[in-house]
């Protein structure tokens, strides 16, 4: 689930996990306060964390500061050792993909 959907197009929050490069998840541009929560179906031990920013353009810089937490229910929250994404220059999906090093987050 995410806080907003950006209105108007299929940009919904299962889009960030379906495994297709050509879809995106997208929020509304109010850049304060926007989340993004997956729920795994079982308990499961996170060792890393994918962002692929889709946005290979100027706009690829709205994912500049990005915090990743893993949360372990609504109150545990574990930062990951690499928890902010900072958005590097280049605009192909290998630039713009991004690991943060989660480990030790069970």
């Amino acid at each position: 689930e995410q806080r907003t959907t950006y209105p108007g197009y299929a940009v919904g929050p299962e889009k960030a996990v379906d495994g297709n490069l050509d879809t995106q998840s997208h929020t509304t541009c109010d850049l304060a306060g926007q989340w993004y929560r997956y729920f795994f179906s079982e308990d499961r031990a996170v060792g890393q964390i994918k962002v692929v920013n889709g946005k290979l353009n100027d706009n690829k810089y709205r994912l500049n500061g990005v915090k990743v937490r893993v949360m372990a229910s609504e109150v545990q929250r574990r930062p990951c050792r690499v928890d902010t994404v900072t958005v590097r220059e280049g605009d192909t999906l290998q630039a713009q993909t991004y690991y943060l090093d989660c480990t030790g987050n069970t």
